[in-house]
Parts: structure tokens; sequence; C-alpha cells
């Protein structure tokens, strides 16, 4: 007989609120950097791959560098450019990949405050203004599974304190970083009404991309300046989670 798999329970904003909920009160009282480290960590980690729609596996590739290069400029317009860069499924080359999301989310989420922790321990702490944002204990670009087991615990967490926001018939060990946040971010949206066109706006470059295959990437500014051309139709996206 096969193995039957289950597949990642998919996040909610309002669970994802409670997780974000759990976080503040948890920074509020961290002791030392590292403490600090590992919750920005998970929280960042979290905000980012709901609300750009991401999976697990392409978090790790946000960039400290491209957020740094476009933090002043996006701040005053009210949103974040995610900047990604790294080896896509189905390409060839280094490529960067911008997606703009919005300063917090209708519902509450805050992305650009947990962002902005773990970008300041980047910059203070490790001294560092570019490399991968999230990172492991050497240094090294992080994985999803160095925040998975932290996540599930959170997630834990966040279930005690807002009972209401989770069913009590899911495991926590369902959620998981690969495919919940994604999942639950593409589902939120279709709840909330999100036109279809805005959807497949988000997630296209996957495909565009793709079939690219082996095309040079662009520098970091030529992407930056195609994201700002249809920036208004993809902070929608965010926005209505």
């Amino acid at each position: 007989m096969g193995v039957t798999r289950k597949q990642d329970e998919a996040l909610t904003s309002e669970q994802v609120r409670a997780l974000q909920e759990l976080g503040d009160v948890l920074w509020e009282r961290a002791e030392g950097v590292e403490e600090k480290r590992r919750i920005a960590n998970v929280m960042a980690f979290a905000v980012i791959g709901f609300c750009a729609s991401l999976r697990g596996e392409e978090v790790p590739l946000v960039s400290l560098k491209g957020l740094v290069s476009f933090w002043e400029e996006t701040m005053m317009k009210g949103f974040l450019m995610l900047t990604l860069r790294g080896r896509f499924k189905g390409e060839n080359n280094l490529k960067w990949h911008l997606v703009p999301v919005v300063d917090e989310t209708s519902s509450g989420i805050r992305v650009k405050r947990w962002v902005h922790r773990l970008v300041c321990l980047r910059l203070t702490e490790d001294k560092v203004e570019e490399g991968p944002l999230f990172i492991d204990g050497n240094g090294k670009r992080a994985k999803m599974r160095d925040f998975n087991s932290t996540f599930q615990e959170f997630v834990g967490l966040a279930r005690d304190r807002s009972p209401e926001a989770f069913s009590s018939k899911v495991e926590i060990e369902d959620y998981n970083l690969r495919r919940s946040l994604r999942r639950g971010s593409t589902t939120q949206a279709h709840n909330n009404k999100t036109p279809v066109a805005t959807i497949e706006l988000v997630n296209r470059w996957r495909k565009r991309e793709a079939a690219r295959g082996a095309e040079p990437g662009l520098e970091m500014r030529q992407v930056y300046t195609q994201a700002l051309t249809a920036v208004d139709a993809t902070l929608e996206y965010s926005k209505n989670l």
C-alpha cells in the first residue's frame, strides 16, 4: 500500500494575526539578540510567505541588499518591495524577482513591522547590508527547514492564546512553512473576492520565468522598474488579505 500524504493545512488571515499577536508578546519579553532573531525570523518568514503568496522554499531567497536598496523609496509610497534573488524552478540562471506588498493588510497583518525588525538585526548586529535576509547559525542563507519547528511551536502557542481562530480537529504538525502560507494566502484571496486577474498577476511570474528558462536575468533596478508598472494591481492582492 502507498503512503498517504496529507496536504499542509492552509493558514487564514485570522490565524496569521493570532500568530502576529503572539510574536509581539514574545518580542517584548525576549532577552538577548538571538532570541529576538529567532522570533523575527519566523514571523518575517510567515508574513512574507503569506502576503506575497510564496512557496516555503522561495522565502529564504529574499535579499537584504534588495530590501535596503528600495526601503526609503517605497516607504514613502506605503508599500514594501520584496526582492528575491536565486535560481527558481525551471531556470538555469540567477535572477531577481520583485514582489510589492502593502505595509499592512486590511485585516491588520503588519508585514513591514516584522521585516523591519529582522532587517535591523541584520544591519546593526551582523553589520552587513547585503546577502540573504534569512541566515542560519553559520551565517549562510537559511533553509525553510531551519525555521519549521519553531513555526509549529508558535502556531501551537497562538492556538492556546486564540483558540477561536483555529480548528481543534487540525494537528499542529499539519501546519508547515512549505505550503501552509501560500495555500492559505490563495484561499483567503479567493474568499475575500480578490479578482482572479489579480491573483493570477501575483503568481504569473513563476510560469513566465519557467518558460524563459535560460534567458539571462535582468539587473535589479531593471526588474524594479518593471514591477512598478503593475504595482497598484499587485498591491491589491496583499491589501485584501
